[in-house]
């Protein structure tokens, strides 16, 4: 029985190819001819898979910069609206409160330690 070994191909027995319980992968192969051919396959599934992951991580950035972007236009017609007519339904209906009314929290000086 051939053995190839790395983190994620352990045992390799007679047959095909299936998954076991712990996520490796065993392959059962009669000719040296089929383990070739398997461990070729598996090289370009797991090359693949790279690729996709490697996509999967530069779309998840452009979603956050789209929400980003969407964030800051959102603000900026929220300040657009808010000075063009302070007393507009609009401005109450989006919860909208003109800088004059916030009421900041007050800071009180440090005291000398």
């Amino acid at each position: 029985m051939a053995r190839y070994s790395n983190t994620r191909f352990t045992r390799i027995e007679k047959s095909s190819l299936f998954w076991s319980k712990n996520d490796h992968v065993k392959l059962k192969v009669s000719t040296p001819t089929e383990l070739a051919t398997q461990v070729t396959d598996i090289v370009s599934l797991t090359k693949e898979l790279t690729l996709l992951d490697q996509r999967k991580r530069e779309l998840g950035k452009k979603r956050d910069e789209i929400y980003t972007s969407a964030n800051k236009i959102a603000v900026a017609l929220a300040k657009q609206v808010l000075a063009d007519d302070p007393d507009s339904p609009d401005v109450k209906e989006l919860g909208l409160i003109p800088a004059s009314e916030r009421k900041r929290p007050s800071r009180k000086p440090k005291s000398a330690a």
